[in-house]
């Protein structure tokens, strides 16, 4: 709503809130080249080939369908995969700081404040993000373990999340008692806040009563599978796609045990889980 006031003479106001779109997913390219970056240092030392490679990956993934496709109208999508990818580019500079030496302090910490602040919103806005929960928890555990001994910092972080999903929820509120034409939920008081944040209304538009898909099926489970490992190939290309595959096998060579998982861990949750969980009836 903000970003559709901003004056800007040329676009309506549907066409400042469809520019959103276009600007984060924008800013979500040079966040994913950042964080290339950040990890292709630890495995090149050329930084010529770092930068190309780097370079090569975000281009990739920016003329890819899916990503071009939702980048041109206004969806939750574009917002929810510039905070997937910002909470991983503050753990990633985390994790550097870490690596300069073991010992906790709250000025090393920033980041990982930083990264529960990003993903708080990501959650509010969309909470598909909850499925690259795993990959932020494992990364950060990897990383160092001994950081949940660190109690204050914890419910600090706990404390920073907790608040970030909630504020923008805030707003729904003051949105609601103004009467709007579209009013989802019309939000006036906790219940109506509940149903919102726990999407009720798909699930009383649900066969089942699910408001997220938790119907695993043997057969279709394992079809949705293989669908959504065609999807990848087609939609960055065989040939993209396949460069992947060997940048999964370079990390197996040189024993990136890590970087192997979070990528595993990340395609997982990125997608496949998800169609695991939320097979399509097939009959």
């Amino acid at each position: 709503a903000v970003f559709g006031r901003l004056p800007i003479p040329f676009l309506t106001f549907a066409g400042k809130v469809n520019f959103l779109s276009v600007v984060l997913h924008a800013l979500s390219i040079v966040l994913f080249y950042l964080c290339a970056n950040l990890l292709l240092k630890k495995l090149i030392k050329d930084k010529k080939i770092v930068t190309i490679t780097a370079f090569i990956g975000a281009i990739s993934l920016s003329i890819s369908f899916s990503f071009w496709f939702y980048g041109l109208f206004a969806e939750v999508f574009p917002l929810s995969n510039f905070f997937t990818i910002l909470t991983f580019y503050f753990l990633l500079l985390w994790e550097k700081e870490h690596s300069k030496g073991k010992k906790i302090n709250w000025k090393k910490e920033r980041f990982l404040l930083a990264a529960a602040t990003s993903f708080g919103l990501g959650l509010s806005n969309q909470q598909a993000i909850l499925m690259m929960a795993p990959l932020y928890g494992i990364f950060v555990l990897w990383t160092d373990w001994k950081i949940f001994r660190h109690w204050k910092l914890i419910v600090t972080a706990v404390l920073v999340l907790s608040f970030f999903i909630l504020l923008p929820y805030v707003y729904v509120f003051i949105a609601a008692s103004r009467g709007p034409v579209l009013n989802w939920e019309n939000v006036h008081d906790l219940n109506g806040l509940y149903r919102l944040i726990t999407r009720q209304i798909y699930a009383e538009a649900d066969p089942h009563g699910l408001a997220y898909g938790t119907r695993v099926h043997k057969v279709n489970s394992f079809l949705e599978a293989q669908r959504f490992f065609q999807f990848l190939f087609r939609n960055f290309s065989y040939q993209i796609a396949s460069l992947g595959v060997v940048g999964a096998f370079f990390l197996l060579v040189k024993r990136r045990w890590k970087e192997f998982a979070m990528l595993f861990i990340g395609l997982s949750g990125g997608g496949l889980i998800y169609e695991l969980l939320a097979p399509l009836s097939i009959n």
